[in-house]
């Protein structure tokens, strides 16, 4: 199989499943050692090593984005294509691997507080920001489970998602911007 054939596989196999993590749908498509393959195929986007820390996921990003950033090549159009096309693989593989790590660290903090014998969230409406002092994402608590809409934004200020949960559960629909507002997608 060549190189482009195994990257579009490796793409829309790692969609199905990013938009299953993201959900909470549980597939049957991929087996446990599909899905092994396919987050080693995220590391492997980002130039680093599987079991890389959450840190050089995002240091990878920023470099490889400062690469192939599409802007870079704005007098070329068949290598601003190509670099589209790899932003692409590349922003599909960060956000599989930055789910997949901030939910194993949820986990962990989780299993932390409830062995201290704490809730992991107190009830009320949870904020978290971007170093700039702008919101990032918000949502509701009831209970110790997230109930409500849940939204983030974009650092600049556009809706980046709108979830809605109830009783710690995702319901109703999933919506996903750009950054310039429109929709990216729905489910």
């Amino acid at each position: 199989m060549n190189c482009c054939r195994l990257e579009a596989c490796f793409q829309r196999k790692l969609t199905v499943w990013y938009r299953e993590i993201v959900t909470g749908i549980c597939s049957e498509r991929l087996n446990d050692r599909e899905m092994k393959k396919e987050i080693e195929f995220a590391y492997w986007q980002l130039d680093l090593e599987p079991g890389a820390e959450l840190s050089e996921v995002k240091e990878s990003y920023r470099d490889l984005v400062r690469v192939w950033h599409p802007d870079r090549f704005t007098n070329n159009p068949r290598l601003r294509q190509r670099a589209e096309e790899k932003m692409k693989r590349i922003n599909t593989a960060y956000h599989l691997l930055l789910e997949l790590l901030a939910r194993d660290q949820e986990d962990a903090d989780a299993a932390e507080s409830s062995e201290k014998g704490k809730n992991v969230y107190r009830d009320g409406l949870k904020r978290i920001r971007y170093p700039s002092g702008k919101v990032k994402s918000e949502f509701h608590v009831k209970n110790g489970q997230v109930d409500g809409v849940a939204r983030s934004w974009h650092e600049n200020g556009q809706l980046a998602s709108e979830v809605h949960y109830e009783k710690g559960k995702r319901c109703g629909p999933a919506r996903f911007y750009y950054e310039n507002g429109q929709l990216h997608s729905q489910f």
